[in-house]
């Protein structure tokens, strides 16, 4: 019995050191921003555990260096700027009450703590690329049932500082998932975004400080449906395994049994560098998930399809429904603004299952080769612990197909009509040619041809608008002039008229005979080729001889953004100065005044009647283009006092003084008088 005492009382202080243990660790994940000259800040977000003790106010992350043969290390201290519960319930039932306390009685209670530090890798880090940031701590829960019990915490992230420009890490922008209900199907996107644009690639991975137990893994990390030897399917119904997006990070199962468990996300950065993809960074979330049992919500449920493809310049509107099988539970639908100058509405709080659309309308800047990615999410109001789920959806730009177009004289007005690619990498484009119109007299609307190249029969000779559409998966569509006489030579564009700054304009004339190109009735020196490259504003012609001389049509090319003032912008009170800019038929115009738009300004002509700094910004195919900027200013009408002074007998002095000495320079009309009664001066 004496000997059971001892014992008895080193299993008791072993409890007691086991519960004074920091199994508060619930999850982390690691930010950086680059404040440039080698600085940098680091965002440490702590999820504590609200069954578990509290989290003292900073926390400190060693470094070293990753790729250098000699070691740099250090440490960094982030001190804590907010708490906050983000447990997904009621706002009535928050259970981490009061903050960073360990509170008893509770089922569940997560805490986000977000700490800040800076680091310095100038001096002697300078001379290694790769650093590699280690938090560690204990320890993870004790109720986690698939391994890792108690075990200690520690999660990583990799910096390379010799990144140019200095790079900022991906950056998870919704609080983790941390809770969920058993039976149903579950996404959620942690919404990880990347102020670089940098590619991102997501991986599952092992989480540190210790293993899982059997049956479960980093590709089987919960109970879930199709158990531990299904392939994963996010797309079946219901989802078979637990599935990680790669190139998204949104990840769904659907979990069958109630317990607690670790799962890790790592994030990697890519960057094209010379034309190659290149690794320069390495975070992650680590994060521990409570799956319960009969928690009697079913969370919500968003439309699809999830991926969309939008033509360059055409706008894309998607409508995303959300959907709760509780009868009684309504439904809230939100973005996280991922598309810059996309727009979103909502009918939130009208009806029971809310719907959001977003729109876009991508422009040339918005050309990548990968998808542009927002997250939507829905939330409903049950209580206590709310449904909520969160859906990636993506949208790919399409570059729009280019032709370039010719028009050969066969004989007399036969013209054969020849469209190619402009670019590599289009076959299997298909090319559509319309009725050509005499000008003035409509559009063409009728298609007399589906091949690349057609000869087409001109019953008289005139200006023809030529409407033709290349189309592979998008259209371009295109609006060119031929002229057709039989006894004059033609001159056309295998481009349009409007060209962007520093882009070409092919001129291509129809006869074989000898040349001489005109710019504005300038011969241009050389230029006595079949072809010629116009580079430059004008107005084109080509002179040819053989029996005789022939002068062909204007063609006049323009050049987007160039400012035309019809009127010197010097002028009185009362007057309009109005400009003019160049852009073709399908460009998009914004006017500007000191700087900030005209509203309503948005065409290829400005009236202006107020003093200020004007400018255009163009849109169009292939460039955005501001023009130059001019200043016009209204001078108000000059006044001046007279005064008349008696010389001699009927002999007068007039004076006249201007009130201001702006028009010290004014000239002076004086008209001979007239005897009141007998008319006007």
């Amino acid at each position: 019995m004496k000997k059971s005492l001892p014992i008895l009382l080193f299993i008791v202080l072993c409890f007691l050191c086991r519960q004074a243990y920091a199994d508060h660790v619930m999850g982390t994940d690691i930010q950086w921003k680059s404040l440039g000259n080698d600085t940098f800040k680091i965002i440490f977000r702590f999820y504590r555990d609200c069954r578990g003790i509290p989290r003292s106010g900073s926390v400190v992350l060693s470094f070293a260096s990753d790729s250098c043969s000699s070691a740099y290390t250090g440490t960094v201290t982030c001190t804590r700027t907010s708490i906050k519960d983000i447990t997904p319930v009621c706002l009535n039932n928050r259970p981490c009450n009061p903050t960073n306390t360990m509170v008893t009685g509770i089922p569940y209670g997560i805490e986000e703590h977000i700490f800040e530090g800076k680091v310095y890798l100038g001096g002697n880090y300078a001379n290694c690329c790769w650093y590699k940031f280690i938090f560690s701590d204990c320890c993870r829960s004790g109720v986690i049932n698939t391994g890792y019990s108690w075990a200690n915490y520690s999660t990583e992230l990799m910096l390379n500082r010799c990144v140019t420009p200095q790079d900022n890490s991906p950056e998870f922008r919704n609080p983790p998932l941390g809770i969920a209900c058993t039976g149903q199907d579950i996404y959620y996107s942690d919404d990880v975004n990347d102020i670089d644009g940098d590619s991102l690639v997501f991986k599952k991975a092992l989480p540190n400080g210790g293993t899982y137990s059997s049956p479960w893994s980093t590709n089987y990390p919960l109970t879930c449906y199709g158990g531990a030897a299904a392939s994963p399917n996010p797309n079946s119904i219901p989802v078979v395994g637990y599935n990680l997006n790669t190139r998204n990070g949104e990840i769904a199962f659907r979990p069958l049994a109630p317990q607690e468990t670790v799962i890790k996300m790592q994030v990697e950065e890519w960057r094209k560098i010379n034309g190659v993809f290149k690794l320069i960074g390495v975070t992650a979330r680590d994060m521990q998930f409570i799956l319960l049992n009969n928690c009697g919500n079913k969370f919500p449920l968003l439309s699809g399809p999830y991926a969309y493809d939008v033509c360059l310049g055409s706008q894309i509107c998607i409508t995303i429904n959300s959907r709760d099988s509780n009868l009684t539970d309504s439904t809230k639908i939100y973005w996280n603004g991922g598309i810059k100058n996309g727009s979103w509405t909502s009918n939130n709080d009208s009806v029971k299952n809310a719907t959001g659309t977003m729109c876009w309308t991508p422009d040339t800047i918005a050309i990548k080769n990968i998808p542009y990615y927002f997250t939507a999410g829905a939330i409903d109001n049950y209580c206590p612990l709310q449904g909520k789920i969160v859906r990636t959806y993506s949208v790919t730009v399409r570059t729009l197909p280019e032709s370039i177009r010719t028009y050969s004289k066969i004989d007399c007005r036969l013209i054969e009509f020849k469209a190619i690619p402009k670019n590599t990498g289009m076959h299997g484009a298909s090319y559509i040619w319309y009725e050509p119109m005499r000008l003035g007299t409509g559009l063409p609307a009728n298609v007399v041809s589906n091949n690349a190249t057609f000869q087409f029969q001109f019953s008289q000779a005139g200006v023809y608008i030529i409407k033709s559409a290349i189309v592979l998966g998008c259209s371009n569509t295109y609006f060119d002039t031929l002229v057709v006489d039989s006894n004059q030579m033609h001159i056309t564009t295998a481009s349009d008229t409007i060209i962007c700054p520093g882009a070409q304009a092919i001129l291509v004339s129809d006869s074989l005979s000898s040349y001489q190109w005109y710019n504005d009735t300038i011969p241009i020196p050389g230029a006595r080729s079949r072809n010629y490259i116009a580079t430059q504003a004008g107005k084109y012609t080509v002179r040819y001889s053989t029996t005789c001389s022939y002068n062909s049509n204007i063609i006049i090319i323009g050049v987007v953004g160039t400012l035309k003032i019809i009127k010197q912008p010097v002028a009185c009170s009362g007057d309009t100065v109005k400009y003019v800019v160049t852009g073709s038929a399908t460009a998009i115009y914004q006017w500007y005044r000191n700087g900030s738009p005209v509203n309503g300004a948005t065409g290829n002509n400005l009236n202006v009647v107020q003093d200020g700094i004007y400018y255009c910004r163009v849109i169009q195919p292939g460039c955005i283009v501001q023009s130059i900027s001019d200043t016009v200013v209204f001078l108000p009408f000059p006044e001046n006092t007279r005064t008349y002074t008696k010389l001699s007998c009927w002999l007068i002095e007039f004076k006249a003084t201007p009130k201001s000495i702006v028009y010290n320079a004014s000239t002076y009309n004086w008209y001979l008088p007239e005897l009141v009664g007998m008319g006007m001066p």
